[in-house]
């Protein structure tokens, strides 16, 4: 079999590497002190014609301008995408780079390695099919009606077309996988030559080489956030319990395969894509939207340490809050909390988000979503209150809370008396305050009623940091109290 070449072009129509002696031929046949030559490896026809950052405008005019002209006339529900892969033969490893552009052609970068031994002999190759499916998975969750992907491999689209037989577990996965997707958004290929200087794929390039320097780490400017930890299963059970407290949500698998399964949720006009690795990692792509918002809180119950919510939330928000900050300022608003009475990861997690929402800056149409950990925290002080005190059996789930509290003349509720017996006139008087801040706050944010005007917003960061803050004050109560 003949061994492969590369073939550079270092002074030419256009200087760059290509793969075949004919497309190298155009470039330098007739034309004055053509200079190039052929190489076995790519690296080896980088360093011929050098970094190909020096590239003019006038040396890959054309193309550049074409890109540009696409892009120019392409609509709000069409994605462009450049991809390209990666390969480190020291540490067996391959990445890629991602570059999506829309019509107001604002940038998102997008990197990811890996090293699955399934995959791994396809070299670069792999890379850039990851790449493909990063790329196409996020233009789903972020809603677009259609997606295309400028590559440089021709296999990227001769396998999707059926042009190419798929043969190796890499292709073929990664056809089972288009299949899937094309059942949810329209997508089209355009290829595009290898280090000929056109801008997007040098940075895709670019992106693809950095990725091996964070082997096994997703990362995004649009808040696609890596989960680990959490396996496939919790998952499910996330959904799940999504599903009974948000009626119309729809949850469906688009394309399950050896390596990852591909969730895509739906509620109304939110959708998320949640593509969940046998390896044990987990990646969230999707719109700022209340279903993102109610997934995640979810997801950051069950992280097992406190310094993966902070990170999870960074990623998640796209800023930066130090732990030790966080650490703080938890201490400033729950001076009394005590492990000895509540050593609960899930619950721990979810005063610290709760805590981690006061120090939250800049805008958004809807503060309400901010609110919501602290005020599921008071269901987990509701529920221990009332059991620790034998008035709720911890076997029964057939009522809420409201069963055990009466509303009086003046429209506070406060516990029945039947079960005024098994309580301190002080936790009794605490129990009230606290089911009566739930109630009165839970129900009018997280709930939309048939009567709209009794359905709340919160309408600036200041009211959600307030209401939150005083949410907190309430539940540090709980420990000086009992």
């Amino acid at each position: 079999m003949a061994k492969k070449k590369f073939y550079a072009v270092k002074v030419g129509r256009n200087k760059g590497i290509y793969e075949t002696w004919a497309e190298c031929k155009e470039q330098v046949d007739g034309f004055p002190g053509a200079e190039y030559k052929s190489f076995s490896t790519i690296e080896e026809a980088e360093n011929f014609i050098g970094s190909t950052d020096t590239l003019t405008k006038g040396d890959n005019g054309k193309s550049n301008v074409e890109i540009d002209a696409f892009i120019n006339g392409i609509d709000e529900s069409t994605l462009v995408a450049f991809v390209d892969g990666s390969y480190d033969a020291s540490s067996q490893a391959y990445g890629y780079g991602v570059v999506l552009i829309n019509k107001d052609k604002d940038i998102e970068k997008i990197t990811g390695s890996d090293n699955d031994k399934d995959y791994v002999e396809s070299r670069n190759v792999a890379g850039e099919i990851e790449g493909v499916k990063t790329a196409i998975t996020h233009a789903v969750g972020k809603g677009y009606e259609k997606v295309v992907i400028f590559y440089d491999y021709e296999g990227i689209e001769k396998w999707a077309t059926g042009s190419w037989n798929a043969k190796v577990a890499t292709s073929k996965e990664y056809v089972h996988f288009i299949r899937d997707m094309e059942r949810c958004i329209d997508i089209e290929f355009n290829k595009v030559k290898a280090h000929s200087g056109i801008e997007y794929n040098e940075l895709a390039d670019e992106l693809a080489k950095k990725s091996l320097l964070r082997r096994g780490i997703k990362n995004s400017s649009d808040g696609c956030v890596t989960i680990t930890g959490i396996d496939g299963e919790e998952f499910e059970s996330i959904f799940e319990l999504l599903k009974m407290n948000n009626e119309g949500l729809k949850v469906g698998k688009a394309g399950e395969s050896k390596s990852s399964t591909n969730h895509i949720l739906s509620l109304e006009k939110d959708k998320i894509v949640v593509t969940c690795f046998k390896k044990g990692t987990t990646t969230i792509q999707g719109k700022q939207s209340p279903l993102l918002e109610k997934l995640m809180i979810l997801v950051v119950e069950l992280l097992p340490s406190n310094g993966e919510v902070v990170e999870i939330l960074n990623d998640y928000h796209d800023i930066s809050i130090p732990q030790d900050d966080l650490t703080l300022r938890f201490n400033e608003l729950l001076p009394n909390f005590d492990k000895n009475k509540t050593n609960l990861q899930k619950l721990i997690n979810t005063l610290n988000q709760a805590v981690y929402n006061t120090m939250l800056k800049g805008e958004r149409p809807d503060y309400s979503d901010l609110a919501t950990p602290s005020l599921r925290a008071n269901e987990y002080y509701l529920y221990k209150i009332l059991q620790d005190r034998g008035i709720m059996q911890e076997s029964s789930d057939k009522y809420g809370f409201g069963i055990f509290f009466k509303e009086n003349t003046e429209g506070v509720y406060e516990i029945k008396q039947k079960h005024e017996d098994k309580l301190l006139s002080e936790e009794k008087t605490f129990i009230n305050e606290l089911y009566n801040f739930y109630y009165n706050n839970r129900h009018t944010l997280l709930h939309f009623d048939k009567e709209p005007k009794l359905t709340r917003v919160l309408k600036s960061m200041e009211e959600a940091r307030s209401l939150i803050i005083s949410n907190l004050e309430l539940i540090d109560k709980y420990y000086t109290v009992f």
